[in-house]
């Protein structure tokens, strides 16, 4: 699938699901999830939102921005994806009470990293999230994003990536 240059792929991921679901219940952890879903489809406007799997999701919008302006992008680009990440981390309601929830997103822009093609745009948006893992704010994806190491279609590390080595006879 290819999509036009004025697309922006975003990522977000719930953090510590399975303690949710651990500490708070499977129907709270179901609530978070509809809740997710929700608030991102809020956020993404007339943009495409969709469930990967499990606790990961994609959103794909335009992000406005001044026309040659790569600063004003920039800076366009980074208030919308700390929007989605105040919007992702207000708690949830849930039958036990309010349950704080916390998220992981990351953003690539087509336009930024000159590619028109969704599957590139998404391996940088999972880069750029894996990142943001690691700090307390989004994270935007670069240039080198678009090359990371990939197992089956995934970034190494992540689950499905492990290689099946079968043994030999000695």
């Amino acid at each position: 699938m290819l999509i036009g240059g004025d697309h922006d792929r975003f990522l977000r991921r719930e953090n510590h699901f399975k303690k949710i679901n651990d500490t708070w219940g499977h129907e709270a952890g179901d609530a978070a999830i509809a809740a997710t879903g929700a608030r991102l489809a809020r956020w993404a406007g007339p943009g495409v939102v969709g469930r990967l799997g499990g606790d990961e999701f994609a959103a794909l919008t335009r992000v406005p921005a001044p026309a040659g302006d790569p600063t004003a992008a920039g800076r366009a680009h980074r208030q919308k994806l700390a929007e989605l990440k105040h919007l992702l981390s207000q708690p949830v309601e849930t039958p036990a009470g309010l349950m704080p929830v916390t998220a992981s997103v990351g953003g690539a822009s087509a336009r930024h990293l000159d590619v028109d093609e969704l599957p590139l745009l998404l391996r940088a948006a999972d880069q750029a999230m894996y990142r943001a893992k690691h700090r307390p704010h989004p994270a935007w994806a670069e240039q080198d994003d678009l090359a990371c190491h990939q197992v089956n279609g995934r970034r190494q590390g992540r689950p499905g990536t492990a290689l099946l080595v079968e043994s030999q006879p000695a």
